[in-house]
C-alpha cells in the first residue's frame, strides 16, 4: 500500500500487488504515472477502483499511459497495480537480475558462470572498466548503458560468488559502501561545514586514515597488480602528501630530462639490463609530471593506444581499398 502522493520509483515492488491511494486528482495521477512509468511498460494494466466496498463502487482497467487522462478521479480513488510474472517484463529492477546472477550460477546454470572465482574475474573486470572509458570518452550514451552494465555484471557476479562460498552476499557489499558514504561525508549526513571541494578531499583524507590500521609504511596498499603505472602514480601522491615531491613542476621537467639522458647512454652503451632500469625511470618521472598535471597516465595510454589502433587501421583500409581498385597484372 503506498501513498500517491509521496510515491517514488523504489517504493515499488513489481512482484506485488501494488495498492495506491491518495489519488485524488489527475495532478496527483500524473505524478503516479511518471513514477511507475520508470519500471512498468507503458501499457501495462492498472485498474483505478473509485468507492471501493461501497454501493458506488466502480472499476476501469486501462493502459499505465493513460492513467491520468481519466476525468473520473477524486478522494475515493485507489490505483491497483497488478504483479508483474514474467522475468523479462521486470528486468528494471535489481532483484531481477539478481534472480539472473543465480539461475547462472545455479547447478543447472551456465557451466562457464559456475567455474569462475574471484581470480578468474580480475581481468574481465580491468577489460570491463577500460571500455566503459573509451564510451565515456566517445560521449556514447548508448555505450555507456551497455559498459556500465558490463562493469555492474562483475561486481554481481563477485558478489554471488561470495553468497554461495557462505563469506559474503550483495547485502554485505551495500552495507559496506554505504556506511562509507554516510561516514565520509559528514557534511552531507552530519553536522560538519566545508567551503569547498578541497575541504571535502581534506575531510575525506582524514577520516579515511583515521579508519586505516597503522602501517610500516605509506606506500604499503598502494601497488596495482594490475597497473604499473596505477602503481607508480600512487607511489608518488602518497610520498608527495609527506612533503616528497618537487616545489613544483620545474623540478619535475629537470628530472624528466636528466632521466632521458641516461637512458640515451644506456642505450648507446649499456646493458639490457640497465637500459630496462633506466626506462623504467623514465617513466617513473612521466608519470610525476601526469600527478603535477592533475592527469591520469593510465587514460593518456589508453588514448594513445586508440589513437594508434585508429590511424593504423586507416593504412590498413588504405591499402586493402588501394588493391582493390589496382588493375590486374598482365
Amino acid at each position: 500500500m503506498l501513498d500517491g502522493t509521496d510515491i517514488a520509483r523504489d517504493d515499488v515492488q513489481m512482484t506485488q500487488h501494488v495498492l495506491i491511494g491518495q489519488v485524488y486528482d489527475a495532478f496527483v495521477a500524473s505524478d503516479v504515472k511518471l513514477s511507475l512509468m520508470e519500471k512498468y511498460a507503458f501499457d501495462h494494466p492498472v485498474t483505478i477502483v473509485t468507492a471501493a466496498g461501497s454501493s458506488l463502487e466502480k472499476l476501469r482497467t486501462v493502459p499505465l499511459f493513460e492513467l491520468d487522462r481519466e476525468t473520473e478521479i477524486d478522494n475515493l480513488t485507489t490505483i491497483y497495480v497488478p504483479p508483474v510474472i514474467e522475468r523479462e517484463g521486470r528486468l528494471k529492477e535489481w532483484s531481477t537480475f539478481r534472480e539472473i546472477i543465480a539461475a547462472l550460477r545455479a547447478p543447472d546454470g551456465c557451466p562457464w558462470d559456475r567455474e569462475q572465482t574471484h581470480e578468474s574475474l580480475k581481468r574481465y573486470l580491468i577489460e570491463e572498466a577500460h571500455e566503459l572509458l573509451e564510451a565515456i570518452d566517445q560521449e556514447d550514451d548508448e555505450g555507456i548503458i551497455e559498459e556500465l552494465g558490463d562493469v555492474l555484471l562483475q561486481v554481481f557476479l563477485h558478489a554471488q560468488i561470495g553468497e554461495d562460498d557462505g563469506y559474503f552476499a550483495m547485502e554485505d557489499v551495500l552495507q559496506s559502501i554505504g556506511e562509507k558514504m554516510i561516514r565520509r561525508h559528514p557534511h552531507v549526513f552530519g553536522d560538519c561545514n566545508v567551503e569547498n571541494s578541497d575541504e571535502v578531499l581534506k575531510n575525506w583524507q582524514e577520516i579515511k586514515k583515521a579508519e586505516k590500521p597503522q602501517v610500516d609504511s605509506l606506500l604499503d596498499g598502494q601497488a596495482r597488480h594490475s597497473s604499473s603505472l596505477l602503481t607508480s602514480f600512487n607511489y608518488q601522491k602518497e610520498a608527495a602528501k609527506v612533503g616528497f615531491d618537487w616545489p613544483d613542476i620545474g623540478g619535475a621537467f629537470d628530472k624528466f630530462e636528466e632521466e632521458w639522458q641516461e637512458f640515451k647512454a644506456e642505450v648507446e652503451n649499456g646493458t639490457k639490463e640497465s637500459q630496462t632500469d633506466e626506462l623504467g625511470d623514465v617513466l617513473f618521472t612521466i608519470v610525476n609530471l601526469s600527478r603535477f598535471l592533475k592527469l591520469s597516465p593510465e587514460e593518456a595510454m589508453a588514448h594513445a593506444n586508440e589513437k594508434f589502433k585508429r590511424r593504423f587501421s586507416f593504412v590498413e583500409q588504405s591499402v586493402r581499398e588501394g588493391r582493390a581498385n589496382s588493375p590486374p597484372i598482365r
